[in-house]
């Protein structure tokens, strides 16, 4: 009965018993009945109310397959996947290239700065002048 009217929460079930508990006290009873439980327990349609709440909570929670991705898609954190067809001849051994198409650890042209004040033969080093 305690499970069935407080559906299994934690904190349903402590206002219940918190009920019963004033009520028990109000009659100077020794102990917390059965009379007592039944006469504070919520009714069967708040019960189903509360379920209702409970269940429509839990489907706002869930989400499809594949919505992060979709989320890091649309704040540009990630380029659109798309389907390619895999047929024997269509397997590519190669990674695709990264974002710029360079790899990791190539110097772009122009990065470094030249002429006056660097040496050639030391790299980055300023020659004082």
């Amino acid at each position: 009965m305690l499970y069935a009217r407080s559906l299994g929460c934690i904190g349903l079930l402590k206002l219940h018993l918190i009920r019963a508990l004033a009520l028990a006290l109000t009659e100077n009873a020794q102990t917390i009945t059965e009379t007592h439980l039944r006469a504070t327990a919520p009714s069967e349609d708040r019960v189903k109310e509360m379920l209702s709440a409970a269940l429509a909570g839990e489907e706002d929670l869930t989400e499809p397959d594949g919505a992060d991705e979709r989320l890091l898609e649309l704040l540009g954190l990630r380029e659109k996947a798309t389907v390619v067809p895999t047929t024997p001849g269509n397997i590519q051994d190669q990674p695709a290239p990264g974002p710029r198409g360079q790899k990791p650890g190539d110097r772009k042209p122009g990065r470094d700065g030249i002429g006056e004040g660097f040496d050639q033969d030391s790299p980055r080093e300023q020659v004082a002048g």
